[in-house]
């Protein structure tokens, strides 16, 4: 995603790495913040919750596959990063039930394939009966 605008539009390989980069950080600190959350379950003082999210964090950054993705010139850490994204703006749609997060979360979920997916799949879905 970020690849293709920079290398399409700029001629710049370097700004599309620069780009996954960024992403791979955004989703490390989504996945940091949600991580938190789900251990801090109980309103205890104690420090298991942020070792937890730093447990996760560090799983997360410091996999093979982190590592290479976050450095290649691929679509990869943006697909990932809007999946963490989706997953923590769903958890937070679960403690608040705000509806923005479920906005969010959908948003989040839809970017994944792209901004444009398979509009002829979204018109059949709408058309069905069995979703009304």
């Amino acid at each position: 995603m970020p690849d293709v605008f920079a290398h399409g539009m700029f001629g710049m390989a370097w700004l599309g790495r620069l780009l996954n980069s960024i992403f791979w950080l955004l989703g490390g600190l989504a996945l940091f913040d949600l991580a938190r959350r789900m251990a801090s379950i109980s309103n205890d003082a104690s420090n298991a919750p942020v070792v937890g999210a730093l447990s996760a964090l560090a799983y997360y950054v410091a996999l093979p596959f982190a590592v290479q993705a976050s450095r290649a010139f691929q679509p990869d850490p943006g697909m990932v990063v809007w999946i963490i994204l989706a997953s923590w703006a769903a958890y937070r749609w679960s403690e608040t039930g705000a509806w923005r997060w479920a906005l969010a979360a959908g948003a989040a979920a839809g970017s994944v394939d792209g901004p444009a997916g398979d509009r002829r799949s979204l018109i059949r879905s709408a058309r069905s009966p069995r979703i009304r």
